[in-house]
């Protein structure tokens, strides 16, 4: 096995201290991890593989919390990814001490052989030769900042940009008409690139115009339409495929059909603004496990250590959701749901509670709109956090 249990354990005991966990042993089993420069980066990315391997380790059907199919995941959630304490650990899964060490040892060698085959699997799989893909380097460390743009502004900007290689090359590039603002999602400068970047491509594989629109796509979606008539050839079609790839990992959809002499270019964005999310919740480990689940643009967190506070916060920032603990010292959640629920300001927001406590109908009763027992995976949490949103018919 190339990466023994204590490599794993070492890493998972500083899951969360960035400077430790950089310089960790089971870091240098990955090198495309270890050659991270900025600590903080490479913590992050060994972060996200132990959180990777730990979800791998859920059983693919919904067992029972501490049942024995899935007591892998659980203690390893319970205890390294949320934080919890050994005593705490015996309660929650009704079990001994030693037997929570017991587990936790099989756990931890079951990820340490589930990360070995994947580091195998990276190892024996070298680059080709003089083939290093530098875009995927780049789009690894690409940081975004997702803000409402006015894509046909935007997009007139970029089209100002490649205007002067249409006058060169001898092609019409349409003026864009005017209009109301079209507002979409996305990082200003990566959305820019990539409209040059498509309209760049759209102008030297043209045979003598470019037209470009706007429109309205589905409900929470607008797009780009760029036509011309041409085909797409080397160098202009790898410019293309490399704008789609910049695309898709800012979350937007860019597709091409060629039909009839003609290259029909659509990029299809998200619209409107994020969904912010509140999270009411003392264990940091959790906090940085919503994060996660929610690191798409589509979502804002913010999140409350102390319940006491939470109300006040609720009142202020006037979030879509709130997603609360039960079990938290000072206030419980079930009084703050109480008091959340009272507030005629606070009262219409929907609260999903994810606790270890098992009280669903309580929660109900109280007002929240759905309930998840912990430990919970991401798609579980997606899913009743879109239950809390969805409008009554």
């Amino acid at each position: 096995m190339l990466l023994d249990r204590e490599a794993v354990h070492e890493a998972l005991e500083c899951l969360y201290d960035n400077v430790r966990l950089a310089q960790a042993g089971l870091v240098a089993r990955f090198p495309s991890v270890a050659a991270i420069q900025p600590v903080d980066e490479r913590a992050e990315t060994a972060r996200s593989t132990l959180l990777e391997a730990i979800e791998a380790l859920r059983p693919p059907r919904r067992v029972p919390f501490g049942a024995l199919e899935s007591r892998s995941y659980d203690v390893l959630t319970l205890r390294y990814v949320e934080g919890m304490s050994i005593e705490r650990m015996e309660g929650e899964l009704s079990i001994g001490r030693r037997q929570i060490y017991r587990d936790l040892e099989e756990a931890e060698a079951d990820l340490a052989e589930l990360l070995s085959s994947w580091a195998r699997a990276g190892l024996e799989t070298p680059a080709e030769p003089g083939r290093h893909d530098f875009l995927s380097d780049e789009l690894t460390a690409l940081a975004s900042d997702p803000v409402l743009v006015d894509l046909r502004e935007l997009l007139a900007e970029a089209a100002s940009v490649v205007r002067p290689l249409a006058v060169r090359t001898g092609v019409s590039l349409q003026e864009l008409p005017g209009g109301e603002p079209v507002l979409a999602l996305a990082d200003r400068s990566i959305l820019r690139q990539v409209l040059v970047q498509l309209l760049s491509s759209a102008v030297q594989a043209a045979g003598s115009r470019v037209e470009m629109s706007v429109d309205a796509g589905e409900e929470s979606r607008v797009q780009v339409r760029v036509r011309f008539a041409g085909s797409l050839k080397g160098s202009q079609e790898r410019r293309l495929l490399d704008a789609q790839r910049i695309a898709a990992s800012q979350g937007m959809l860019c597709d091409w059909s060629e039909s009839d002499g003609h290259v029909h270019v659509t990029l299809s964005l998200e619209t409107g603004t994020p969904v912010s999310v509140l999270v009411v919740e003392d264990n940091p480990g959790a906090v940085e496990l919503y994060r996660r689940y929610l690191s798409s643009r589509s979502w804002q967190l913010q999140s409350v250590s102390d319940p006491r506070v939470a109300c006040e916060v609720a009142r202020r920032a006037r979030p879509d959701v709130i997603v609360l603990d039960v079990m938290m010292p000072k206030l419980d959640g079930w009084s703050l749901l109480q008091s959340l629920h009272a507030d005629d300001r606070t009262r219409h927001i929907p609260v999903l509670i994810c606790s270890i406590v098992e009280d669903p109908e309580l929660a109900e009763a109280l007002g929240a709109k759905a309930y998840l027992t912990k430990p919970v995976s991401q798609g579980e949490f997606l899913a009743a956090l879109r239950r809390c949103l969805a409008r009554p018919a």
